[in-house]
């Protein structure tokens, strides 16, 4: 996961793509060349960052998340 790629100890930096953003979505992207305009920066500090990133990026099936199937 691109997302998990971020952490260190108990902090979580990921970035999201400008231009995505301002049209309503979510895309992560490398922080280097991936948004022309230069990404959106996170970082978030948590005592269970597994936790934080299962509610962030929740496994979906046909875009339901699994655990309300």
């Amino acid at each position: 996961r691109m997302i998990l790629a971020g952490r260190k100890g108990n902090t979580l930096t990921f970035y999201l793509n400008k231009q995505a953003a301002y049209v309503g979505h979510a895309s992560f992207c490398k922080p280097e060349r991936e948004s022309p305009l230069g990404p959106i920066t996170f970082h978030i500090e948590c005592d269970d960052i597994d936790k934080l990133v299962d509610w962030l990026a929740t496994k979906t099936i046909g875009g339901v998340p699994v655990d309300e199937l």
